[in-house]
């Protein structure tokens, strides 16, 4: 379970072939170093072009114990459709021409610079949004997880819900994350008519405007992600939240405790690539509760491909930034 490389293919294994100057590889490689669940998603092509369908089963055949001489009814599966959306995310670099005069031959590094933090900026907004981002609110945008399990009371992914904190109240709450990255499973999507990661187009010299509209020379670069989630099964996905960060404490057992039993949702952790994922504040609680207290830690560090690696339950455990400590309480 902890191995980190899989069959199913991450964003570098998407595009690492298709731009023969490094440029793209240039840019996973950023995306890798910068972000955790971009690096751990599976890629894969969309079936559409602004939308990916689903076709999940909903229902299994209904098979009877029969005897000599009594017919056998048929039965089939029941399925059901939905459709997931795409999100196209822009930017664009703008750099004075004057300003090659003042770097000189330096100017190419400087201006990749300036670009190196528009993808970044880009790649933080995606990480966001696999979590917060609703179509609800916005309706151009991608659908992320926590809307998806908010509530317990949902038929498709409130039983996923875990609560660590039955009476939690005020919004310094945090959540943990069990993702399960496979194509049945979770996986992000782009579409066929473009690439799985940030498209990037330089513009050369143009004409730039400032602010009264005044014209200048500059450079320009644009850039351009059309990507969305998709969760084939959400069974697959398990939200431990009403974690209490005013409350956290380096003794107890009550995070290990609450992320065992969310471990124990997933329907099938075998199979894809399964993640624990939490912010620096919990992790470092849940580090200091499983040390202090002696118990049977299931937190252990492992060597997976040659780096140290800190898991939970055989689950590799990734730390990102865009989950906050500033949730609501889920009901």
């Amino acid at each position: 379970m902890a191995a980190i490389g899989t069959d199913n293919p991450t964003l570098f294994d998407v595009v690492r072939s298709l731009d023969s100057q490094g440029r793209l590889t240039r840019i996973v490689n950023l995306m890798k170093q910068r972000s955790a669940l971009v690096e751990d998603a599976v890629w894969t092509q969309s079936n559409g072009k602004s939308k990916h369908t689903v076709t999940s089963v909903v229902g299994l055949p209904s098979p009877v114990w029969g005897r000599i001489n009594k017919g056998v009814a048929t039965s089939k599966h029941k399925e059901a459709q939905f459709e997931e959306a795409l999100g196209m995310m822009e930017d664009a670099s703008e750099i004075d021409a004057r300003i090659k005069r003042i770097e000189g031959s330096n100017f190419a590094n400087y201006r990749s610079r300036m670009d190196d933090m528009k993808q970044l900026s880009m790649v933080q907004t995606l990480e966001t949004a696999i979590i917060y981002q609703s179509t609800v609110a916005a309706p151009e945008s991608i659908n992320g997880l926590a809307p998806r399990y908010d509530l317990t009371t949902q038929p498709s992914g409130g039983a996923q819900i875990i609560k660590a904190d039955a009476a939690a109240a005020g919004s310094d709450q945090t959540s943990a994350w069990f993702i399960k990255w496979a194509e049945d499973a979770c996986h992000m999507v782009y579409p066929e008519s473009a690439t799985a990661g940030i498209e990037m187009k330089d513009m050369g010299e143009v004409e730039l405007s400032d602010a009264g509209g005044a014209k200048y020379p500059g450079y320009k670069t644009y850039f351009n992600w059309i990507t969305g989630l998709v969760v084939e099964d959400f069974r697959q996905v398990v939200r431990v939240c009403n974690i209490d960060t005013g409350s956290l404490s380096a003794s107890g057992t009550n995070i290990v405790e609450a992320l065992v039993r969310g471990y124990h949702r997933i329907q099938n952790p075998e199979g894809g690539r399964l993640r624990l994922y939490m912010n620096r504040t919990l992790m470092t609680f849940l580090h200091l509760q499983a040390r202090k207290e002696g118990i049977a830690n299931p937190m252990i560090t492992q060597v997976i491909e040659g780096k140290p690696v800190m898991t939970f339950m055989g689950v590799p455990v990734r730390i990102t930034d865009a989950i906050t400590d500033t949730e609501a309480p889920v009901v």
